[in-house]
């Protein structure tokens, strides 16, 4: 079969027009079953099929499909998710018929199972149709399925997407409360709770289901947002609090589980010794996240302890999604600049060893030359903090200051000739009292 013999009996089921044994074509296509045939044509078909779909004819691509069902070639999981399409796009289409016909695919010994389940999950999703899914998890749940199911976290898993469905169906209570009534009596309290019943019920089921996911450890983070939020909506703020805390001590290895319960701490103004060791652990876990520039600010700069903030500003600028952050760049700049003032030999040996540790490799990261990276401002924070930790470099801030005087930027240009000035005034002035 050429390309242009598929274009042709494309163009044939386009035009409405039924096959017929006189059609060339299909005699070559049906009648000849030639093994060594079979699997070419089907390829063919299979291109035609989705040609079809593409150019959204499905009157072709359903004949086309009938034609790939009626061979003996398997074509299971093409046959399966042609079929959900067709269904999905056909104007009369409800999730009972698209359950119908997923209960009668599963005969198909080559399709996917799972892939199954999952695209008529989200199927339901797009109509909205919470009750059809609501009983699909719950027949997964039953008695007889549990015979085979070998772990319970699959069980738990399960519940958790029923506590999904109930929070979706939450989510829609309250906006339409919301629209119905305006904001203000939709915000909580035991006035909105007693007129919201549906929504309350919602959010009771969806809080069952979610609790049982903290009898054991695992990555449930979807989940665990979904509750956090239901649970502050109604300004349960306690038992939020208690239910994270236990969601860290379940899963210690979890990064998440730290930054959830930090954010939330932080958005109530909860234990600040807490937050604080919730920073400690995210910024060993994760140097480059964008937590650690607030660890970074809440840690004592005034003594020894400068040259530790600088190393962890280093490794945050150094992971390649930092490597010209504004922000990053500021406040290591700023803690260089410092360190460089102070008459201590510790810290000026520390920044001797952080660039001895760092040159190799910083020099063409950091601080390439002539093209500079980043935006003007990172630039001027750039060429203060190599300034400082290389006296030798000078072409670099060179590079920076010809750069702003062709964009004519006088404000950046006074910063940059302030921090150049702050990086080696003190120098000098040791040089002067030698």
């Amino acid at each position: 079969v050429t390309r242009a013999e598929m274009l042709d009996i494309l163009d044939l089921l386009t035009s409405k027009k039924k096959l017929i044994p006189d059609v060339p074509l299909y005699r070559r296509l049906v009648l000849g079953k030639h093994v060594h045939t079979e699997k070419r044509d089907c390829r063919f078909l299979a291109e035609m099929l989705q040609s079809a779909i593409f150019s959204y004819k499905l009157d072709a691509a359903s004949q086309i499909l009938e034609e790939i069902i009626s061979r003996p070639y398997p074509a299971d999981q093409l046959a399966y998710k042609t079929g959900m399409f067709l269904i999905e796009a056909h104007p009369s289409s409800t999730p009972e018929k698209m359950n119908y016909f997923i209960r009668h695919c599963h005969c198909l010994r080559h399709a996917d199972k799972k892939e199954m389940a999952l695209e008529y999950i989200i199927y339901c999703l797009k109509k909205g149709d919470y009750k059809h899914l609501r009983t699909f998890f719950q027949s997964n749940l039953s008695v007889h399925k549990k015979i085979f199911r070998k772990s319970e976290r699959i069980e738990l898993i399960l519940k958790g997407y029923l506590g999904i469905l109930d929070y979706l169906e939450w989510i829609e209570c309250i906006h339409s409360d919301e629209n119905e009534r305006g904001p203000v009596t939709a915000q909580g309290g035991e006035a909105a709770v007693v007129e919201n019943y549906r929504s309350l019920t919602c959010a009771a089921r969806a809080a069952e289901h979610f609790k049982e996911l903290l009898i054991c450890e695992g990555p449930f983070d979807v989940f665990i947002l979904k509750y956090l939020e239901v649970q502050e909506y109604y300004s349960q703020i306690g038992e939020a609090d208690v239910m994270l805390e236990e969601y860290v001590e379940k899963n210690p290895e979890n990064l998440n589980a730290y930054i959830y319960h930090y954010t939330f701490l932080k958005r109530h103004n909860l234990k600040p010794e807490e937050r604080l060791e919730y920073l400690q652990t995210i910024c060993k876990m994760d140097p480059s996240n964008p937590l650690v520039l607030e660890y970074a600010d809440l840690l004592d700069t005034s003594g020894p302890g400068i040259t530790e903030v600088v190393k962890i500003l280093a490794n945050f600028v150094d992971s390649f999604e930092n490597k010209d952050s504004k922000d990053g760049w500021k406040s290591l700049c700023h803690l260089v600049l410092d360190a460089a003032q102070s008459e201590q030999p510790e810290i000026e040996s520390s920044l001797h060893e952080l660039w001895k540790s760092r040159s190799s490799y910083w020099t063409l990261y950091h601080f390439q030359r002539p093209k500079l990276s980043g935006t003007p401002e990172t630039w001027v924070f750039k060429a203060a903090v190599l300034r400082v930790l290389n006296r030798s470099d000078k072409e670099f801030p060179t590079i920076v200051k010809e750069q702003l005087e062709e964009e004519d930027n006088e404000t950046l240009l006074e910063l940059h000739e302030k921090y150049q000035q702050r990086a080696r005034g003190k120098r000098k002035e040791k040089q002067r009292q030698l």
